[in-house]
């Protein structure tokens, strides 16, 4: 319904986390692949017009986690992950925050990390969550 909205009526800051899920739907559900790019590419310069931190992780689950890793090496995805979950959990955004930490742990350890930086960053990640 956002992206219809944005469309029909423009865009708002809102609007970059719309387009991120939508994109999302198209790989995931459509496997429109490209199709589902173009609306992460859309989500990402939306997300930047608007230099939006508060949906910043909303906006990079989407794109860094189900939809880039169709069309761009995985390891590339990694230093946009951790920068989300940074910014999340300096805006409060805690939930999203801790889905994009379990996110990088498994990216990074699929495009073979090694396993003492993987086991690293998921005690930080770890203590983040007893901290939050």
């Amino acid at each position: 319904r956002i992206v219809r909205l944005s469309v029909s009526h423009g865009v708002c800051r809102e609007s970059a986390a719309g387009f991120g899920a939508f994109g999302a739907i198209h790989c995931l559900a459509l496997r429109n692949f490209a199709q589902g790019y173009r609306f992460g590419k859309l989500a990402l310069s939306i997300n930047e017009r608007f230099q939006d931190k508060e949906l910043l992780a909303k906006v990079y689950i989407s794109v860094y986690s189900t939809i880039n890793n169709w069309t761009e090496p995985a390891q590339a995805c990694l230093p946009p992950l951790k920068r989300a979950v940074e910014i999340g959990l300096a805006t409060g955004d805690t939930e999203y925050a801790m889905f994009i930490a379990h996110t990088h742990c498994v990216i990074s350890f699929a495009v073979g990390k090694e396993l003492g930086e993987v086991l690293k960053d998921m005690r930080m990640y770890s203590q983040h969550m007893l901290t939050y």
